[in-house]
């Protein structure tokens, strides 16, 4: 049978378990298979012996007994105990040869199977669901090596197979999650431009964004973490948090500059000013977030939460490190080089006035 098959051979891969499909649900029953060829010699259908097992089991329905006083239902039928044992199924009488009754054993054979509690169908056509427990960390790998044993099996003829609606949903999600990050990126960095009110200074603090992601795949090798779903859910919220640590190192750099520091100066003592406070929120948060990310056993469902914690964990303190690092040259870098390109459309603003007045007092000569 082609879902005894499948299941044997998924059972096969490392970490696949406790598989079962929906025909395994079922109630059980005794299933008929008529021979076609022997039924032929005897000139009986299957449909006939249908409709006999079904006016035998079932039943006949006949009209309601009228009396004066109510109606009764009236319904003919074997007695129970004929319908328990398998050898008086086998004795049914299906039809006659000569003035011989032919038996159902004469033509049929018997077997013990469950039939499914409900039938599957998606797009106008019949299906039967495999279900399993992975005890993994990489799906996909794993969802690579079912394709592989799949698409070698033999299926008849207008048979195929896909994956379910819950892997295709978290495939789908996958790709949401990506274009959430992109949009978090950007309402962030929109939000910085209105309270900078400039460009630039919101470039230089999404210049810490790169280092948070070093930190996120870092540690979640290093402590064999999966990467799924709540990890990117992880990463996005890290998006929002560790672009507080920039905002807060400019925005001081900027109030320095305004008190009439050099660039250099501001610079200098706004990184020493903010050092304390920037490594005490990041540390507190990352403290808080420990317990979650050492211990499995928080999880709702089958979503545990720990991934997203190491996630913010290990991206916060990367980013804080890096950024005091290296934010304080992206900003002087950016900072001058701001100056020099407005310095230069000032003199090529002044170079194209000087030459509009010389061409006028030119024209001027000949009237003089």
């Amino acid at each position: 049978m082609t879902i005894d098959e499948a299941k044997r051979r998924l059972a096969l891969i490392e970490g696949i378990g406790d598989l079962k499909s929906d025909s395994d649900k079922g109630k059980s029953e005794i299933q008929v298979k008529v021979d076609p060829d022997q039924a032929g010699r005897f000139g009986i259908s299957p449909a006939t012996v249908s409709q006999i097992m079904g006016l035998t089991y079932r039943g006949v329905q006949l009209p309601r007994l009228k009396t004066g006083e109510k109606e009764i239902d009236l319904v003919v039928s074997l007695l129970p105990e004929d319908r328990e044992s398998i050898e008086n199924l086998s004795l049914l009488t299906v039809g006659s040869v000569d003035g011989r009754p032919v038996q159902l054993n004469q033509i049929a054979e018997f077997q013990f199977g469950k039939s499914p509690e409900r039938i599957f169908r998606r797009d106008q056509r019949t299906g039967v669901t495999v279900t399993g427990t992975w005890d993994g960390d990489q799906l996909d790998e794993a969802l690579a090596v079912i394709r592989q044993i799949m698409d070698g099996m033999d299926l008849p003829f207008g048979y195929s197979w896909n994956f379910g609606s819950e892997i295709q949903r978290a495939r789908q999600q996958q790709g949401e999650m990506g274009m959430n990050m992109l949009l978090a990126l950007a309402c962030v960095f929109f939000v910085m431009a209105s309270l900078f009110e400039s460009l630039l200074y919101p470039m230089v603090v999404m210049g810490t964004v790169p280092f948070a992601s070093l930190g996120v795949f870092w540690l979640m090798m290093a402590t064999g973490t999966p990467f799924n779903m709540m990890a990117m859910i992880g990463m996005v919220i890290l998006i929002g948090i560790v672009v507080n640590n920039g905002i807060v190192l400019v925005d001081h750099i900027n109030g320095k500059r305004r008190a009439g520091e050099s660039l250099d100066q501001a610079i200098t003592t706004g990184c020493a000013d903010r050092l304390r406070p920037i490594l005490m929120t990041a540390g507190t948060t990352i403290l808080g977030l420990l317990p979650l990310a050492l211990f499995r056993g928080a999880h709702v469902g089958d979503a545990e939460y720990y991934p997203m914690a190491r996630a913010i964990s290990g991206g916060l303190a990367s980013s804080t490190l890096l950024t005091l690092l290296v934010m304080p040259t992206y900003y002087r870098l950016a900072t001058l080089w701001a100056e020099r390109l407005t310095s230069g459309l000032r003199l090529w603003t002044g170079r194209g006035r000087a030459g509009d007045l010389t061409s006028v007092e030119t024209l001027g000569d000949p009237v003089n």
